[in-house]
């Protein structure tokens, strides 16, 4: 099997698709969507981990019910704003999800 291109060809293109990222600022700007609680419930909670209290979040569907259950799971940042959005999209979907600030006992992000 031929690898069809070299290092120095991946580099390059690397380089452009930085170069073009920077230059395109209207993209990395663009809003952000924002799923409506409207027949959800959605909120922070504090989750109890050994005695540790880590926070979180979650949604589900407002009808008493059992709904299957969905972690989501946030990358070091947290529960940033797109990370509750995912939260409120699984309880629109008919799911129980939570979100917990996994790296919270470790301080956070650190810079």
């Amino acid at each position: 099997m031929v690898n069809p291109l070299s290092r120095r060809e991946v580099l390059k293109f690397g380089a452009f698709t930085t170069v073009g990222g920077v230059l395109t600022p209207g993209i990395s700007l663009a809003q952000s969507i924002t799923t409506d609680t409207k027949g959800i419930t959605a909120r922070d909670v504090q989750l109890d981990a050994g005695g540790t209290m880590i926070p979180g979040y979650d949604a589900r569907p407002e009808a008493q019910g059992r709904y299957p259950i969905i972690v989501v799971i946030s990358g070091f940042t947290g529960n940033s704003e797109q990370n509750k959005d995912v939260v409120r999209r699984f309880a629109h979907a008919g799911f129980y999800a939570i979100a917990p600030k996994l790296y919270s006992r470790e301080g956070g992000m650190q810079g």
